[in-house]
């Protein structure tokens, strides 16, 4: 259980000392501390576009909002939301929606039950 609490919070005090440009050390913390991400988000990480506009370079110019938050506010930014959407980036992580994106959200469970009935009517 240490281990589990350990290993995040070590990847994020290593994100304070590095610049604030994409390295491959900011992308392996973020892996490191949301192991059970979803593969979407995984992957996305890994490509870089997680925190990074997916037409250009992951360098500082190019981050979005969530990568803005990630690379200045990186003790908070979990608690953050980068997207306006009402939705906390870590909770947005645990649905599997892009926390970067207002309009990825998790789908309404009642308005999707509802289209269901209304098919067998």
């Amino acid at each position: 259980m240490r281990r589990l609490i350990l290993l995040p919070c070590v990847a994020l005090t290593l994100l304070s000392v590095t610049d604030a440009s994409a390295t491959s050390g900011r992308k392996n913390a973020w892996l490191a501390a949301y192991p059970d991400a979803c593969a979407t988000l995984r992957s996305a990480a890994s490509a870089c576009t997680l925190c990074h506009f997916p037409n250009g370079s992951p360098d500082v110019d190019n981050v979005n909002s969530y990568g803005a938050d990630y690379t200045t506010n990186w003790a908070n930014y979990g608690a953050m939301d980068s997207d306006n959407d009402t939705v906390s980036n870590a909770q947005e992580i645990l649905d599997c929606t892009d926390p970067s994106d207002p309009e990825s959200l998790v789908p309404n469970e009642t308005d999707s039950w509802g289209a269901v009935k209304s098919l067998y009517r």
